[in-house]
């Protein structure tokens, strides 16, 4: 009995068992399966969205030159017999500084000759001027009628008047020519170029010396037609162009140092480069806040402040992709966004509407996006 009983049971428990075994790594095996196919949450750094007003700026360069420049000529013929140092050494020199000297002798002999002409034509013209008041009151008390213009003296009086006045001319020529033979500064300025050396001989068609003045420069900076909106420039009612409210930094560098200075919005060119699609923001610099130790021709780069825009958000590039989407964080799921752009720069873009104060913005580059897709904020 106890042999049929065990030949019954065991078989019984071995099917049991197997059964239980079977469904036991069924349900371990779904179990594992969903843990193999569930989607791991993405990681992602965001930054919270604050709206401020934000002053736009462009960037330009040009080179700086002077506002105004001067060749030098002679207005008299002769021999060169006094050369400045300053058309040699590059120095800057001051307003009535003389420059060059041009032989006066024979200027002054000229001079001297016509004086003695002036002075003989007034002594004539004074005798002439007694002769005809004279013959006038003779004239008078003898009651003559019909008497000419001749015995009145009166064209002896004129002719001796227009030698006085051609006299006087002649004077005040040969004391014109005298001092066009000293050639001084008519600025502050320094010497871009010299012609001449002492004992050179000139005429009145001869270049000396090209100069220019420190007392105000100017920058020309090319600006894109599209980027006119940014600096306010537009025309009035009157058809005139309004001034806007610019402010202008400039930074020039020589050697290892960079130098800073303010410019100040003098105007804009009307002629617009057909190639570029630029026009020149005209741009001037005074002479006694100009810091850099040389100035003609200086490569110099300009950051020019504009409109200022209010309540936008400056978000870094990498926040943002190519079709001007942006994603948001909202309880742990990530959503795009479309904004409206104002202006990119370099490292970031100014957005004028999409974004919401307090948004959390992801910066973490996403290669796929999914809508809706789960993610999780790292602790910054």
């Amino acid at each position: 009995m106890n042999t049929k009983l065990k030949s019954i049971v065991f078989p019984v428990s071995f099917f049991s068992l197997s059964i239980f075994i079977t469904f036991l790594l069924i349900f371990t095996k779904e179990d594992a399966a969903k843990e193999t196919t569930a989607k791991p949450t993405l990681a992602i750094e965001a930054f919270k969205a604050k709206a401020k007003n934000y002053r736009v700026y462009l960037e330009s360069e040009s080179d700086i030159k002077p506002k105004s420049e001067l060749v030098i000529t002679s207005s008299v013929p002769g021999e060169i017999i006094y050369v400045s140092d300053f058309l040699n050494n590059g120095l800057i020199f001051k307003k009535g500084e003389l420059l060059i000297q041009i032989d006066s002798l024979d200027y002054s002999v000229a001079r001297i000759n016509a004086k003695s002409v002036l002075d003989a034509a007034e002594l004539d013209f004074k005798l002439k001027e007694a002769d005809a008041k004279q013959s006038n009151e003779e004239l008078s008390t003898f009651g003559s009628k019909n008497v000419t213009d001749l015995a009145k003296k009166l064209p002896q009086l004129k002719s001796s008047k227009s030698r006085l006045d051609a006299a006087k001319a002649n004077y005040d020529k040969t004391l014109s020519d005298l001092s066009k033979t000293s050639i001084y500064a008519p600025f502050d300025g320094r010497v871009n170029v010299n012609y001449v050396v002492n004992g050179t001989k000139v005429s009145s068609i001869d270049r000396l010396a090209s100069i220019y003045s420190v007392e105000s420069f100017k920058i020309d900076f090319p600006i894109s037609l599209s980027d006119l909106e940014y600096l306010g420039i537009s025309k009035n009612d009157l058809g005139a162009i309004s001034r806007p409210n610019l402010e202008i930094k400039i930074s020039s560098r020589i050697g290892e140092k960079t130098y800073y200075q303010n410019g100040e919005y003098s105007g804009i060119s009307g002629n617009i480069d057909k190639l570029t699609q630029t026009v020149d923001l005209k741009v001037s610099i005074d002479g006694d806040s100009f810091v850099l130790p040389v100035d003609n021709g200086v490569f110099s780069k300009a950051k020019i402040y504009g409109k200022t825009y209010e309540d936008v958000f400056v978000i870094p590039n990498k926040s943002i992709n190519e079709k001007n989407e942006i994603y948001v964080v909202d309880e742990n799921t990530l959503l795009k966004k479309k904004v409206d752009i104002i202006k990119r720069y370099k490292d970031s873009t100014i957005v004028q509407s999409g974004i919401m104060n307090g948004d959390l913005i992801n910066i973490t580059p996403i290669s796929i996006y999914v809508d809706s897709m789960k993610v999780k904020l790292l602790d910054k």
